[in-house]
């Protein structure tokens, strides 16, 4: 049956998980689907979440949450199976991995649009006012710069492309094939 989405909240490492401290996201939901995606926002004191739909062929869904109200300000509809989301100053992406597709809705007045970006966008993250993307389904990283331009840049190596990092704003690359790991 349907059950209530919520997200839990721990006010320290002491004291255990009690209902009442749930916040409700307003949306029930019948397939076994989680919130996938978390992060906080401390500069505009939001919790972004986003999640997949409850079948394949329907959107994936950003909440977005002030964790002190508990309340729920924003809900937007994403593309299909989000698997990361990011945050610049200027807007919030969403990776859309059916979609092949990144979401980018403005922090502000939360309007959205989506930018294809290949097969398979798996990872995102944020390096010099840019938006790097990894593919999954390509050996390839893609950029979308600060106007909202995308460009894509083949990586040389076999395997899968499956995670994406940024040290000192230098990409962190990994893939996996049955023989090897690359870094």
């Amino acid at each position: 049956g349907k059950e209530e989405q919520f997200v839990s909240v721990l006010e320290d490492t002491v004291r255990e998980w009690t209902p009442d401290r749930r916040i409700r996201l307003g949306d029930e939901v019948d397939r076994e689907t989680t919130q996938r995606i978390l992060r906080l926002d401390p500069e505009l004191n939001r919790l972004y979440i986003a999640r997949i739909a409850e079948t394949d062929d329907q959107p994936g869904v950003l909440q977005v949450v002030d964790p002190i109200s508990r309340r729920v300000n924003h809900r937007v509809l994403v593309g299909g199976a989000p698997t990361d989301l990011v945050f610049t100053d200027k807007a919030i992406h969403v990776a859309n991995f059916d979609s092949g597709t990144v979401t980018v809705v403005d922090r502000k007045d939360f309007t959205r649009r989506d930018i294809p970006v290949g097969r398979e966008p798996l990872k995102l993250a944020a390096a010099g006012g840019n938006v790097l993307v990894l593919h999954h389904g390509e050996r390839a990283l893609g950029v979308i710069d600060t106007s909202g331009n995308f460009r894509t840049i083949e990586i040389p190596g076999s395997g899968r492309l499956d995670n994406l990092a940024v040290v000192d704003q230098h990409a962190i690359l990994t893939s996996h094939s049955p023989t090897a790991l690359e870094i």
